[in-house]
């Protein structure tokens, strides 16, 4: 089809010629933009509170162990990267929280400026871990550095009081008589496989996994999810063997089990959340995560805080913060991650809690 004239000389084409113009030198006088982004919402799924067997245990309290860090604060910084695209995952809108509560049990310590022997948790620390939790609304909370079966009762009570029901527990028992894995849930516990009686061996010895390995399966929206809890050999130094030897040991204790699920079904949905008491590229870290570009390589959710820090833990002493808490994921759970609401916790009250800082994962 041809066009009588040429548009350009048409008079209309000219008026609308024209008018563009006038808005464009506008525009670029003004040099204002009209047009602004709103903030992003954030989704805080409510959740509840813990029941399951939670007698009280009488083990005695240990010497406080501080930990060694050795990082600086800001360890591999690594942006998580984001799909929009990504589809729903079936656990849709359910929060991890993995913490290390810093000796919740009874142990000789000083409170207020006095040594005083077999002490409580201060109150004011642990005030300050209920408000952080509670403030996070968690479905299921890993812990560890937990006493006995009593004060994970204690904790969970607390809990429920303060409006965050976590229904169903687990505690785990290991050689370790002091400092426990534990973890509270709103969400059922179908199945439980926690190993207590893990060893390994060491210059000539045979040393235990001394907090083992808590290991269960919970039933997230209809959906089985296995979520393994761990918190490998402190940094403290020992008699008669490596503590960063005995730590890499333990890691490949846990690893065992995370290749075992994955060489069962490579589609095996699990979560690994722990304080591993090392920094990323360390040997304990890389033996977890696996050989990388195979079907059992499971990666670390790579978390921050608010501010763009992170480091996970802080030694006071030495002033040294360090990235000491991980979150694994199996394969089949990478795309099920909702980035942007899976962080490192900075609540106001952290310091006063814990020497840790707290990771959330939220599913999309």
């Amino acid at each position: 089809m041809s066009l009588k004239y040429p548009l350009s000389k048409t008079p209309a084409f000219v008026g609308v010629l024209f008018c563009a113009l006038g808005l464009v030198l506008s525009s670029c006088k003004d040099g204002s933009n009209s047009a602004t982004k709103p903030a992003p919402e954030e989704s805080t799924p409510d959740l509840a509170l813990p029941s399951g067997n939670l007698e009280e245990s009488a083990e005695k309290p240990a010497e406080n162990a501080g930990q060694t860090a050795t990082d600086p604060r800001g360890a591999d910084p690594v942006e998580p990267v984001i799909n929009p695209n990504k589809p729903t995952s079936p656990y849709k809108g359910a929060k991890l929280m993995f913490y290390n509560v810093r000796n919740y049990l009874n142990m000789d310590r000083r409170v207020d400026g006095k040594y005083v022997k077999d002490a409580p948790k201060p109150e004011a620390e642990i005030e300050a871990l209920v408000r952080l939790i509670v403030a996070n609304k968690p479905d299921i909370l890993g812990l560890c550095e937990i006493g006995t079966k009593q004060d994970l009762k204690d904790l969970q009570t607390r809990l429920k009081t303060a409006g965050l029901d976590l229904n169903y527990g687990e505690w785990v028992q290991a050689s370790d008589p002091y400092r426990h894995l534990a973890l509270l849930s709103r969400f059922p516990i179908t199945k439980r496989l926690s190993q207590t009686k893990l060893d390994y061996p060491i210059d000539g010895d045979r040393l235990p996994m001394s907090r083992g390995i808590l290991d269960v399966i919970i039933d997230v929206n209809d959906q089985p999810l296995e979520v393994l809890v761990a918190h490998l050999k402190s940094k403290r130094e020992v008699k008669n063997h490596d503590q960063a030897e005995m730590r890499r040991n333990e890691a490949k204790l846990l690893r065992q089990r995370m290749t075992e699920l994955l060489e069962a079904d490579a589609d095996a949905r699990f979560v690994v959340l722990g304080d591993f008491n090392d920094t990323s590229k360390t040997a304990p870290i890389e033996t977890l995560r696996g050989k990388y570009n195979t079907p059992t390589f499971c990666d670390t959710l790579e978390l921050k805080a608010s501010n763009g820090t992170y480091w996970t833990q802080f030694w006071s002493w030495q002033h040294v913060y360090s990235r000491f808490d991980y979150i694994f994921l199996s394969p089949a759970l990478n795309p099920m991650i909702d980035a942007e609401n899976s962080f490192i916790v900075d609540h106001p009250d952290w310091s006063v809690a814990s020497d840790h800082r707290a990771l959330i994962m939220t599913f999309n």
